[in-house]
């Protein structure tokens, strides 16, 4: 008896749905070939999220959705404003982030129980904040309670423009 092994039917069985999916997109979409819409780039094309007025929050709950979106290859487009835990986005792979110009961030000390804690969350926030993030974090005197304002000029310098990154995207093969 030939048997198909245990890993080559899930993987077998994931295209399958996948391609499912996709025909499902394209039929609720209403997209034609007559559409620069193509199967092949319907499955390649990574989810995308925009970030604009995001006030952060639980720390945890941002570190798992920014693994998430780094497992995922989620592109992150910020469009506004990004607050506290929500910055934790700038970990992500430079090409998985790009910014508009009205993009900008504010970071503080997370707000803890304790002063431990709170040394501790801090120390999460900076060993994942990329070297660019860390060295305007300590030029600014380090994280206080008081917000702080990453305004599109500095970090412009570091995330490219969303027009770059929705042209990167389109030039694959």
């Amino acid at each position: 008896m030939n048997a198909i092994p245990a890993a080559r039917r899930l993987t077998t069985c994931l295209a399958f749905m996948t391609f499912m999916v996709s025909i499902s997109l394209i039929a609720s979409t209403g997209a034609s070939r007559a559409q620069d819409l193509s199967l092949y780039e319907l499955l390649l094309v990574p989810p995308a999220v925009s970030v604009s007025g995001d006030s952060g929050g639980n720390i945890v709950q941002y570190l798992e959705r920014t693994e998430e979106y780094r497992e995922t290859q989620t592109q992150v487009a910020f469009e506004g404003r990004c607050d506290s835990a929500c910055t934790l986005y700038l970990s992500l792979a430079p090409e998985q982030i790009c910014m508009e110009q009205n993009a900008y961030f504010r970071f503080h000390a997370p707000i803890a129980k304790s002063h431990r804690v709170q040394r501790m969350a801090i120390q999460v926030l900076m060993e994942r904040y990329p070297f660019w993030v860390q060295d305007w974090i300590f030029q600014q005197g380090g994280l206080t309670r008081h917000f702080m304002t990453m305004d599109y000029a500095y970090a412009s310098q570091f995330i490219q423009p969303c027009s770059e990154l929705a042209v990167a995207s389109n030039s694959s093969p």
